[in-house]
């Protein structure tokens, strides 16, 4: 097979797409054209592949990204989407996710996942915690003191692994005395969890 030394296409595959509908291959060539890293025409030995992933990888819907070129003159991107398990809604009306790893991720204009709902007494401001995982809050003594997300995610988790809380459960609320509550989808009851000891 004879060696292409510039780039003729660019194939993009990816993962986690069944479910969420974040991403698609123009918005992720359209991210690497926003950071200068044009693929199309280019020479082989000006393209840095490493880059290239380390700038996928800061997308806010890509959990991990690998590229990698072929003989034929093709640059292979492959993405895994991130899966947001818990849609939060603080206190102040801001909204956002915590994914599957237990990392924050924003909203996104095209697509909402059915997921979860924790709102109520919940201050966290998703621009100030963006760069800790719920697991680094909780571990932390400024935040594990303060903090209610762990709490909310840890019962997220449990009503996720069980079939019959995850079909009736639709929403995770705290109230002001930090006590949760939980609203089934059936009927107009709620139930008075307290803390998620022993839930």
């Amino acid at each position: 097979m004879l060696f292409r030394s510039t780039v003729n296409n660019v194939s993009v595959m990816i993962h986690n797409n069944e479910e969420n509908y974040f991403l698609n291959e123009k918005e992720i060539k359209n991210f690497i054209s926003e950071h200068q890293l044009p693929l199309l025409n280019q020479k082989f030995s000006k393209i840095k592949l490493s880059e290239i992933e380390n700038v996928l990888d800061q997308h806010p819907a890509i959990e991990n990204a690998e590229v990698s070129s072929e003989m034929n003159g093709n640059v292979k991107i492959e993405v895994w989407q991130r899966t947001p398990m818990l849609r939060i809604i603080n206190r102040g009306g801001e909204s956002y996710y915590i994914d599957n790893n237990s990392k924050l991720m924003p909203l996104n204009t095209n697509y909402t996942a059915r997921v979860l709902v924790a709102s109520g007494d919940l201050y966290e401001p998703f621009s100030r915690r963006k760069m800790f995982s719920v697991k680094q809050m909780e571990r932390s003594k400024l935040y594990s003191d303060v903090t209610m997300l762990d709490d909310v995610y840890e019962l997220a988790k449990f009503i996720e692994a069980d079939s019959s809380l995850n079909f009736l459960i639709q929403q995770i609320y705290v109230n002001k005395e930090k006590d949760i509550e939980l609203f089934p989808s059936i009927g107009n009851h709620k139930i008075i969890l307290g803390t998620i000891e022993n839930m």
